[in-house]
């Protein structure tokens, strides 16, 4: 397995030779921006995680995401505190393998499902600390493979939905700081020690 860790993304990762398993793009100064064809080529084809957690120019968000959705072998995807912003709308079609999403740390504001609902392999989805705003969309239900959720600190509000009492396999829920939600569950809802709220 290659692993690449590039604190450099126009230098260094232009350069790469070969197959790419393991890409991770963090950088600890946090200067350097994301550039989308940083990501293109044929070594990145059968990378199966990525961690990028670099700061992208506002008008980069769907330009990075497109160039994500190409990564169709990935199975971990670290996109956190990158400056990501706006609404979520491009759907992960192309990421069927994709156990593991984290947009954690960014500053998303519209929580639209659509670009979760083809993964079906998705176990673990974490969207805390951004500005989401509005109602816990029902449509996340569909993600029916899905065992950890974490919508913290964000501006969610309106009352829970019932959703969770369908997401048969979740066992891990944090809905914590998001001061406008309101109401609670049903008691056929049981997540165990594990539960957040």
């Amino acid at each position: 397995m290659k692993y690449v860790h590039c604190k450099n993304i126009s230098g260094h990762c232009k350069n790469i030779s070969g197959q790419v398993e393991k890409l991770d793009l963090r950088n600890p100064s946090g200067y350097d921006t994301y550039e989308g064809a940083a990501l293109e080529g044929k070594r990145f084809s059968n990378a199966h995680v990525l961690w990028l957690t670099k700061p992208v120019e506002a008008s980069s968000n769907d330009h990075l995401l497109l160039h994500v959705n190409k990564l169709s072998s990935l199975t971990e995807l670290h996109l956190t505190n990158s400056l990501l912003q706006g609404s979520l709308t491009l759907s992960f079609t192309n990421l069927t393998h994709l156990s593991f999403l984290d947009l954690s740390s960014n500053l998303f504001e519209a929580l639209v499902v659509n670009p979760f609902v083809k993964l079906d392999s998705l176990v673990t989805l974490n969207l805390n600390l951004n500005k989401f705003k509005g109602s816990i969309p029902d449509a996340l239900a569909n993600l029916t493979s899905l065992q950890q959720l974490d919508l913290s600190a964000n501006g969610l509000g309106g009352p829970i939905p019932d959703i969770f009492v369908k997401m048969t396999s979740l066992h891990t829920l944090n809905l914590g700081s998001n001061i406008n939600l309101v109401g609670g569950f049903t008691k056929s809802l049981s997540l165990g020690e594990d539960f957040a709220s």
